[in-house]
């Protein structure tokens, strides 16, 4: 039977979150929840840090009681390629390469855009951190991309970057 010892990771971040959660809370009470047009400034961290309250301390008391362990892998003895890849390096390197990768789309989305960055954003996650199959990765990528533009540019009428590209294509600032 595996140990159940503390996650110390999920603690660590849960107790992190959570305070990171109690600060939006009181930053966004200090604000307006509502204005004459709707929601104000305060409402929509309220509402995201009410949503990561709950989690991050479900996360620490997880990590507490020892963390999620997980069965081992059922391996055919006579079948070596089923076996797991002793080089992957799980979570860690995904999520290092999808924060590398949204911090290196930000100041390109200011020369190709933002719907262009979002869209190469995308596609490397989905391709290169999720491994997926190309056509997957694209039409996810074109999805996202669209379903952005159309909410923000469209209906809700707000203009996103266009980047100095956009700006010729767009005649936009």
């Amino acid at each position: 039977m595996p140990s159940r010892n503390p996650a110390y990771a999920d603690v660590i971040s849960g107790f992190v979150l959570s305070a990171l959660s109690v600060y939006i809370v009181a930053q966004a009470l200090s604000w307006p929840l509502f204005g004459a047009f709707g929601p104000g400034p305060g409402f929509f961290p309220l509402v995201y840090a009410a949503v990561m309250l709950p989690a991050s301390l479900w996360l620490f008391v997880r990590g507490m009681r020892g963390g999620y362990v997980a069965p081992a892998p059922v391996v055919a003895e006579d079948d070596p390629q089923d076996a797991p890849d002793a080089n992957e390096g799980g979570g860690t390197q995904a999520a290092l390469a999808t924060w590398v990768a949204l911090a290196l789309s930000v100041p390109a989305m200011s020369v190709a855009g933002f719907v262009p960055g979002i869209f190469a954003l995308t596609l490397f996650v989905a391709k290169i951190v999720f491994r997926k199959k190309w056509l997957n990765s694209l039409l996810t990528a074109f999805g996202v991309s669209v379903g952005l533009f159309v909410m923000f540019e469209l209906l809700l009428d707000i203009e996103l970057p266009h980047g100095l590209l956009g700006r010729e294509i767009f005649g936009r600032r």
